[in-house]
């Protein structure tokens, strides 16, 4: 038996999978986009970008739980829409868009000294909330359009390909 001849290669890369993904993808669909979230969130943290105007205290505070969050979104929602029968269409992007404009009200209208007419510390339990599902919403939306593009480009190629199996619940064109 040769396993290191060029037929062997040739014969290994051939090979019909067995629906079990690769290394490779499991990089590719999951670990890409909690990297890109890491970098992201890290970023905002030495604040060399910053999006939203939040206090350094809420962020000094709460900022490695925001991060964990954000992790665990990224991941959960890329092993959700990577699965055959899941999209990231319209309908959950203007869902995650909505959420996070609605996580920014109190954020936004705290530097302003505006409490929406609560107690301050009722109003600092409602901007945590606000601040860490605001990274939740960013690690949702970060994922999801990651997955959108590798299912656009990658998945398709992949379904295309003669030889390769399709995948339960794919349909052929």
């Amino acid at each position: 038996m040769q396993l290191f001849t060029r037929r062997a290669r040739a014969d290994r890369r051939e090979a019909p999978t067995t629906g079990r993904p690769s290394l490779r993808d499991f990089v590719r669909d999951h670990l890409v986009p909690v990297a890109v979230t890491v970098l992201f969130v890290e970023l905002e943290h030495a604040q060399w970008i910053s999006l939203v105007p939040v206090a350094p205290a809420l962020a000094l505070e709460y900022g490695r739980g925001g991060l964990l969050l954000a992790l665990a979104a990224t991941f959960v929602t890329s092993a959700t829409f990577t699965r055959g029968d899941q999209r990231y269409g319209v309908l959950p992007f203007l869902l995650t868009v909505f959420c996070a404009f609605a996580l920014l009200l109190p954020i936004i209208s705290a530097p302003g000294g505006y409490a929406l007419g609560l107690r301050p510390p009722a109003f600092r339990i409602i901007l945590v909330f606000a601040y860490l599902g605001l990274h939740v919403a960013g690690g949702i939306f970060i994922a999801g359009l990651w997955t959108a593009m590798v299912r656009t480009f990658y998945r398709d190629e992949e379904r295309r390909q003669p030889g390769r199996p399709v995948p339960a619940g794919q349909k052929t064109a």
